[in-house]
């Protein structure tokens, strides 16, 4: 059952960013997000956690944090969970209350450009954005 808080929906999520749902149906059944983070140290309970790229960093290395500290939605850059499916489908099995989502994008740049997009549109969501605060803090974790 999705959480009504959510501030968007799987289906909403997955269109947005062009994104594909990566798990177990059990990993759907709580789907909800009240925030979106970028690093790991920021989590909080229900946050989705976007990993992202640079040239010294991969945010992917702090997912197991990010679940730690609560996230609920994880995104994975689809070239990661390709090199490592066996990783992920294992978080999935092991953490059945977190929704994971393949993204392409290659890049800090392209990585922001897709938050941003996610973050449009759950802004366009919103039915008073002021009473709403999503955290798009865009760095990545050391």
């Amino acid at each position: 059952m999705n959480d009504s808080n959510s501030l968007l929906s799987l289906e909403e999520v997955l269109n947005a960013v062009h994104g594909v749902f990566v798990g177990f149906d059990k990993n759907k059944d709580n789907f909800a997000f009240t925030n979106v983070v970028t690093d790991s140290r920021n989590v909080t309970e229900k946050s989705l956690f976007v990993p992202l790229v640079g040239e010294k960093q991969n945010g992917h290395i702090y997912i197991e944090k990010a679940i730690e500290n609560g996230a609920s939605v994880i995104f994975i850059n689809k070239n990661e969970y390709e090199a490592d499916s066996q990783r992920f489908m294992s978080l999935a099995s092991e953490n059945l209350n977190v929704s994971f989502i393949s993204v392409l994008f290659f890049s800090l740049i392209t990585s922001f450009f897709s938050v941003s997009i996610l973050f449009v549109f759950v802004s366009l969501s919103i039915p008073h954005p002021s009473s709403v605060m999503v955290n798009l803090n865009v760095s990545c974790s050391p």
